[in-house]
């Protein structure tokens, strides 16, 4: 009886390791992209095996091959052996960006989501929105829809003040899509709303004003004493063009020279006339303006083609152009790069927190400069920053700056000047 058990006992311990000796292992490798991982398993030798199919937001699984090189395509296997399987993906469309290209924020974002996306294996697409007016929103809205459909999880927009009306709508609509506004936020209406930005918007704010004062302010400490700047009828030219006229008067008065500044704000137009934009330039330059101080990249073109002979200076802000022109003293620009990079980088992490507007930062070009120097630039700005100095944004925080540096306010400015309500033939004579 004794041996009997232990002949059974044995011939157990013979099934038990036979049936260890008949797991075989099924290993998964995805050779291109390290954020896909797929965990190793063991199977019953000589059982059916139906592959896992893999589910990933940012890739479309193609199957899984034998090879390497993705030749034979295996649905199950039958195993006999431990086997390597190599999975297939591409990247699905993750995110896309709404801009008119003849914007100048469009090609620092678009070049920064291509680096990003080279980088991290992400696909974008672009999507034209030249065509979209402020006061007509659809044609984002039906671009938002475009991009949607083609699977979009993120989207860009480039110029807010455009598309500020359309993110207000699209990200109640669909709020599992993200959306990011450069230079604007999401408003019923763009122009007299409140920003309203729910949980699935990120909004980015510039401070247009910090760039224009720096523009006056660098312009008369680099010598210039005659000043003239050209803006359209928007609220981030209109808090530019104060803070231009802010840093002028602040560097006069440290320096204690005299200045004068011909001021020309095109009222309730986005976009002049030829003929209207050159006779404004061209009235500037006759009252003696040495340095022209602008809000659109379109003035430059104008002065340097179609106003007479002149050595005028301008500073862009913000400015595009890199072609170096003479005419140009210097180009502000915002730094879009790194708003952008910041936002990719904590969506993608799955940190991305909405409901926020981001305040973004500024780029000077310094190689035209004689005298002004980024030394100069960040004294300045610690000031700001550090409250010592205080840039206006309308006339009644402009009276309040000129009387704190203890400077009358100059006739030609008042609050008919300095805000956005008057037509263009109110400032024509």
């Amino acid at each position: 009886m004794k041996k009997i058990k232990i002949l059974v006992l044995f011939s157990l311990m013979l099934l038990l390791v036979s049936c260890m000796e008949q797991k075989v292992s099924v290993h998964f490798m995805v050779l291109e992209y390290n954020d896909i991982t797929i965990d190793s398993v063991e199977v019953n030798k000589g059982e059916d095996f139906l592959l896992p199919q893999v589910e990933h937001d940012w890739y479309v699984f193609e199957g899984w091959y034998k090879e390497q090189s993705y030749e034979t395509l295996v649905e199950s296997v039958n195993l006999e052996e431990d086997i390597t399987l190599y999975g297939k993906f591409e990247p699905s469309l993750s995110i896309a960006v709404l801009g008119n290209p003849n914007d100048n924020q469009y090609d620092a974002i678009i070049q920064k989501v291509d680096e990003y996306s080279v980088q991290n294996n992400r696909l974008y697409k672009i999507y034209d929105t030249s065509e979209t007016d402020p006061y007509e929103p659809f044609v984002t809205m039906y671009a938002i829809e475009d991009a949607i459909q083609d699977g979009a999880k993120m989207i860009i927009l480039t110029s807010g003040v455009y598309h500020s009306e359309a993110v207000y709508e699209a990200q109640q609509t669909y709020p599992d899509i993200f959306f990011v506004l450069i230079g604007d936020e999401p408003k019923e209406n763009a122009f007299y709303s409140e920003p309203v930005t729910l949980s699935n918007t990120v909004s980015t704010k510039y401070p247009h004003e910090l760039s224009g004062f720096m523009a006056g302010y660098s312009a008369v400490y680099e010598g210039f004493d005659n000043l003239g700047y050209l803006n359209v009828d928007s609220y981030q030219s209109i808090e530019s063009g104060v803070g231009f006229l802010a840093g002028a008067y602040y560097a006069a008065k440290q320096l204690n020279v005299d200045v004068t500044i011909h001021k020309t704000i095109y009222k309730n137009y986005y976009s002049p006339s030829l003929l209207l934009r050159t006779r404004y330039a061209q009235k500037a330059i006759d009252l003696g303006a040495q340095l022209i101080y602008t809000f659109e990249d379109s003035e430059y073109t104008i002065i340097e083609n179609n106003v007479s002979d002149t050595d005028v200076k301008m500073i862009l802000a913000p400015g595009s152009y890199t072609n170096g022109s003479e005419s140009i003293l210097s180009l502000f620009n915002l730094d879009l790069a790194t708003t952008v990079e910041s936002i990719l980088e904590s969506y993608f992490a799955g940190s991305f927190k909405g409901g926020s507007s981001i305040h973004g930062d500024i780029r000077i070009d310094f190689s035209n400069y004689e005298d002004f120097n980024e030394t100069e630039f960040m004294n300045i700005k610690n000031l700001i920053f550090g409250g010592s100095i205080e840039i206006p944004t309308d006339y009644a925080s402009f009276c309040d700056f000129m009387e704190t540096i203890n400077l009358e306010v100059p006739s030609y400015i008042d609050e008919y000047l300095l805000d956005s309500t008057h037509t263009i033939e109110d400032l024509l004579g």
